[in-house]
């Protein structure tokens, strides 16, 4: 008595191509939820960095006015003093908040070299890309599998 073994050559090449196909179509969705994950990282960032910058502008400002109030004749040697002691506070304000501004646990000084640029626009181009070959792949699959039983 002997044994045959018949295997479906068409079905095995299906099967090893769909894998292939949804490994790329795998590849293709975590490069496009890291690229959404790393622009909304550098959206929260820009947002930190203006807030940080906004309170360095004001500080600025400050300390401005208080120059050209420094340089009035009328003042008294204790009135000068004092503007000179709120100007130097003003610049201690401006340095704490660049080391202490923060994102994700980094300065944000640090933390521009953590957000990649990523082309949302090409990785969904890609994804698109792998899903239409996956459904054309599976349609001539599927085609050749009719004929085969015809």
């Amino acid at each position: 008595m002997s044994l045959f073994i018949n295997t479906n050559v068409a079905s095995l090449n299906a099967t090893r191509q769909l894998f292939t196909s949804n490994n790329s179509l795998s590849k293709a969705f975590e490069r496009l939820s890291s690229g959404f994950r790393n622009a909304n990282d550098g959206a929260t960032l820009a947002q930190i960095i203006g807030g940080c910058l906004a309170e360095m502008t004001s500080s600025l400002q400050i300390i401005q006015i208080l120059a050209v109030q420094s340089q009035n004749a009328t003042n008294s040697f204790s009135d000068t003093v004092a503007l000179q002691k709120q100007k130097t506070a003003l610049k201690k304000a401006i340095s704490r908040i660049a080391s202490i501004s923060q994102f994700g646990g980094v300065n944000v000084s640090a933390a521009r070299g953590r957000i990649r640029d990523t082309d949302t626009a090409v990785e969904t181009a890609k994804l698109t890309r792998y899903s239409i070959t996956t459904l054309v792949k599976a349609n001539k699959r599927q085609q050749s599998a009719w004929s085969l039983l015809s």
